[in-house]
């Protein structure tokens, strides 16, 4: 497997940005053996299809808003909220303005772009 170098402190303005895109730009903050966190950058509009995943999932809106379904329940997460996806449970978003966010998945989650190079389908 290929696994994400370990950091204790990861500076927002140097970590590399990769954008997947569809309008999502990511960076990698520090990752640890039980967990990761993702920071997002999301243009206004953008869409995260209807997908599910064995990780529990938090986030935390940094800055924006977005229309965010869980299973059958919408919510407007805005800024300050935070939310919580269970584990399986199907999500999606879009993005109401440009987005800012962190999130963090739980065990540590191994994203299809961190194997090799890919988008958003």
């Amino acid at each position: 497997t290929n696994k994400m170098e370990k950091r204790t402190i990861v500076k927002h303005l140097e970590a590399e940005k990769l954008d997947i895109g569809r309008g999502f730009i990511k960076q990698d903050f520090p990752q640890g053996e039980q967990l990761n966190v993702l920071h997002w950058d999301i243009a206004d509009g953008s869409v995260l299809p209807t997908h599910s995943h064995s990780e529990e999932q938090f986030g935390f809106m940094i800055k924006g808003a977005f229309r965010l379904t869980v299973g059958d329940e919408e919510f407007l997460v805005e800024e300050g909220d935070g939310y919580i996806v269970s584990s399986g449970v199907p999500h999606s978003c879009v993005a109401v303005g440009d987005v800012e966010t962190l999130d963090i998945f739980s065990p540590a989650k191994v994203f299809p772009w961190m194997k090799k190079d890919c988008e958003i389908k």
